[in-house]
C-alpha cells in the first residue's frame, strides 16, 4: 500500500495508532496525523433492508463504503477494494477487486456461491457480525509498512544475510 502524508506527499511516516480497520499516521515533514483505511468496502446488494443496514453498520466502523443496488449505480469499477455483493450479482462483478464477499443466506445460495466462485471469495450470511469479522480478517492481511518507513532497507536484517557490508563497499 502506497502512504503518503495528504499535506506534503511526504512518505516519510510514522505509526501512531494501528486500528481494526484503519492506521494512525504521522508525517515527519510536515507533523500531521491523518488516518488510512486498511479497506474499503463496495457494496451491491439488490436487497434494500439488508443493504442500508450493513452500510450504517460499516458506517459506524468508519469503514469507507459505496452502496448501489447494482452496478450500473457505481461511478468506478471497485478495483483494489473490498467487493460485498449478494450471489445475483456475483458473476459479473469479481474481476479487479481486491477480495469478494459474498452474502447467502440459504443453503442453496451458498452452494451457488461456492460452485460460482474460483479465486479469493468468502461466502457468508447477510448479518452485521460475520461481515465485520471477515473485515476485519482481510484488514489484518492488509495491514502493510509504507515504503520509506525504514523497515524495507536493504540493509537491515543479520549480517549473515546482508551481501555487502557497508565497509566492504565504501573501501573499493
Amino acid at each position: 500500500m502506497d502512504h503518503r502524508c495528504p499535506q506534503c506527499a511526504s512518505v516519510r511516516l510514522t505509526r501512531v495508532r494501528d486500528h481494526a480497520f484503519a492506521i494512525e499516521w504521522r508525517c515527519a515533514r510536515c507533523a500531521r496525523v491523518f488516518v488510512s483505511p486498511l479497506v474499503t468496502v463496495v457494496l451491491i446488494d439488490t436487497d434494500e433492508t439488508r443493504r442500508v443496514k450493513l452500510a450504517s453498520c460499516l458506517a459506524r466502523e468508519d469503514i469507507p463504503v459505496r452502496a448501489a443496488t447494482c452496478l450500473a449505480d457505481l461511478e468506478t469499477w471497485p478495483v483494489g477494494e473490498v467487493l460485498v455483493t449478494n450471489v445475483r450479482s456475483l458473476s459479473r462483478l469479481e474481476m479487479g477487486a481486491q477480495h469478494v464477499v459474498v452474502l447467502a443466506d440459504s443453503d442453496a445460495e451458498r452452494v451457488a456461491a461456492n460452485a460460482m466462485t474460483d479465486g479469493p471469495a468468502t461466502v457468508i450470511t447477510g448479518e452485521p457480525a460475520s461481515l465485520l469479522a471477515t473485515l476485519r480478517t482481510i484488514a489484518k492481511a492488509n495491514h502493510g509498512v509504507p515504503p520509506g518507513s525504514g523497515t524495507d532497507d536493504r540493509r537491515g536484517g543479520p549480517p549473515e544475510r546482508r551481501r555487502h557490508t557497508r565497509r566492504d563497499r565504501r573501501s573499493r
